[in-house]
């Protein structure tokens, strides 16, 4: 089993990696209809402020030749880029994003609410609940190019995530700037980054983002099979920033007077928990990874022109 400290960083960057994925547009084709809603569905609505939205029998699937990212201090500019980028169902078609299910305790209504309840006295926010993302999308880069180097491909399985929270507001001093936290519970059937031709890989089976595994009665880090992380409830979500207890993440936009360039900042505090349930590199497999009690105060990060 890896040691938690040593590769607390490598965690961070594959967050990271996954969120620079996994966050690009969503869709170029979709098809969605409206329908009349069932006794079940009206059994859940009730009468209150803010807005609920369900969504049924949808689909989507986008495509992109290549998404790229450059710097901005070189002539030409060095670039980062995804070729062949994929979002689909794992097999060429649409992925869902419905928010019904047979299991009406897993799947409700995506709401968007405006109060004063979950933050710093004084703040409002909005708070979004996405309920989305309960069905698998599969992310799929063909060829992943680093300053006109070709590095190999990368794909990203089976992803699903319980119902996530975000909530955003203005900072609580009343300066300018952008406060907000995101909780979800995330599972990724494998990330995969093939090197060479061969097909050898990097590969991470069976990811876990939760808040807290260790709270499972019999849990054995080195041991996946006594990881019971189905239940929300009990494991709790991976959480970016914390409104709630006045460590949010932040965004800012400020001109650093030194060099006279404008910058946008960011700060994105984590606490949670990351299990693998199994790595590979190459021929050689290094059994599961379990990174418990995550907890970064700041990761500051600055982005200039």
């Amino acid at each position: 089993m890896f040691s938690c400290k040593a590769i607390l960083k490598t965690s961070i960057s594959f967050i990271i990696c996954v969120v620079l994925v996994a966050a690009q547009p969503l869709a170029s084709r979709s098809y969605a209809q409206m329908i009349a809603i069932d006794d079940e569905g009206l059994s859940r609505i009730s009468a209150q402020s803010g807005i609920s939205i369900n969504i049924g029998d949808s689909g989507a699937r986008y495509t992109a030749d290549v998404i790229k990212y450059s710097d901005t201090d070189h002539t030409p500019p060095n670039w980062i880029e995804f070729r062949n980028y994929v979002i689909d169902d794992g097999s060429g078609g649409y992925f869902s994003f419905d928010t019904e299910g047979s299991n009406p305790a897993c799947y409700n209504f995506i709401t968007i609410d405006v109060g004063t309840g979950v933050a710093t006295a004084g703040q409002t926010t909005i708070v979004v609940t996405d309920t989305s993302h309960y069905n698998p999308r599969y992310y799929s880069v063909g060829t992943v190019v680093f300053c006109n180097q070709a590095l190999g491909s990368l794909d990203i399985d089976n992803v699903t995530r319980q119902d996530s929270n975000f909530t955003i507001a203005s900072h609580a001093d009343g300066t300018y700037g952008i406060d907000f936290d995101y909780k979800t519970k995330m599972y990724i059937g494998e990330f995969k980054f093939t090197y060479n031709t061969a097909g050898s890989a990097l590969s991470f089976s069976d990811i876990h983002l939760v808040e807290d595994a260790t709270v499972i009665t019999g849990d054995t880090p080195e041991d996946p099979t006594t990881w019971d992380l189905s239940d929300i409830r009990v494991v709790g979500k991976f959480k970016v920033g914390d409104l709630e207890n006045g460590n949010p993440a932040t965004i800012d936009v400020a001109t650093v007077s030194s060099v006279n360039k404008t910058s946008v900042f960011y700060n994105f505090p984590m606490e949670g928990c990351i299990r693998v349930e199994d790595v590979t590199f190459g021929a050689r497999d290094f059994g599961p990874c379990a990174i418990d009690g995550i907890d970064v105060h700041h990761l500051n990060i600055q982005m200039e022109p």
